[in-house]
């Protein structure tokens, strides 16, 4: 690819000599006049050098004439050059532009299209119906269970006092709960977002969970089979799998 700049140069040194020749043309064609005139007012035996003269300038001029045309064909040829050289520069940095805007709108596609697939994920949380409560329940070293209910938002788990009106949803006073460091309101056990957790409710002898002592009032999940002391009572926990609704569309 030419050089723009380079050939502009040129171009300028090309229109300087064209001048310095035109004006040679100019002086060559006076000269050919004068000539002229002067052979018109001269005896015959006194034209002969004039005559002369011209003859020879003639060919010089015809050289002058066509060394200045080449030059005027090779001064448009270069400017053509020379234009075009700079609207392909020109494209180029429109087309870089454009590759930059494009590459710029990907990236918004692409950030879009994750927003999107975000949206359209909450929306599916939102409208899927939450998964129905496994079966549940509390087994006693003895054998014995208890199953819990997701049908209240809260199961209080301690010991039965009518006198205080203290009366747990799950009274451990049957199981010995009395003589095991139970506390009359000791924990509480929930169904929240398809997890079953566990919430001591500051007893005195405190809440385990596979040995992990719970901080009071800190909700904890539960796993299937997993050992829970209510002081010195152990049970375990137990659930099936959970399930979740089907929502079916019904045609219009």
């Amino acid at each position: 690819m030419s050089n723009a700049p380079a050939l502009q140069q040129e171009i300028e040194r090309l229109r300087n000599y064209v001048k310095v020749l035109a004006t040679e043309l100019s002086q060559i064609r006076r000269n050919i006049d004068d000539n002229k005139r002067s052979i018109q007012n001269l005896p015959p035996d006194a034209q002969q050098p004039l005559i002369r003269a011209n003859l020879d300038l003639q060919p010089i001029l015809r050289q002058k004439e066509a060394e200045f045309e080449s030059l005027q064909l090779a001064i448009i040829n270069k400017q053509k050059v020379v234009d075009k050289t700079v609207e392909i520069e020109r494209k180029k940095q429109e087309i870089y532009n454009y590759t930059q805007e494009l590459n710029r709108y990907e990236r918004l596609v692409a950030t879009a299209r994750d927003s999107l697939e975000q949206l359209e994920r909450q929306l599916q949380d939102i409208t899927l119906p939450p998964p129905m409560p496994s079966k549940a329940e509390l087994v006693f070293e003895g054998g014995q269970s208890i199953e819990l209910s997701a049908q209240k938002p809260e199961l209080r788990i301690g010991l039965k006092d009518v006198a205080n009106n203290l009366i747990p949803d799950i009274d451990l006073a049957q199981f010995n709960g009395s003589t095991m460091g139970v506390s009359r309101t000791h924990a509480s056990i929930s169904f929240i977002n398809g997890q079953w957790m566990i919430k001591d409710l500051n007893s005195v002898n405190g809440t385990s969970v596979n040995s992990q002592r719970l901080q009071p009032h800190q909700p904890f999940p539960l796993t299937d089979l997993a050992r829970i002391e209510f002081g010195r009572l152990i049970v375990t926990f137990r659930q099936s799998a959970p399930t979740r609704t089907v929502r079916l569309d019904m045609p219009v």
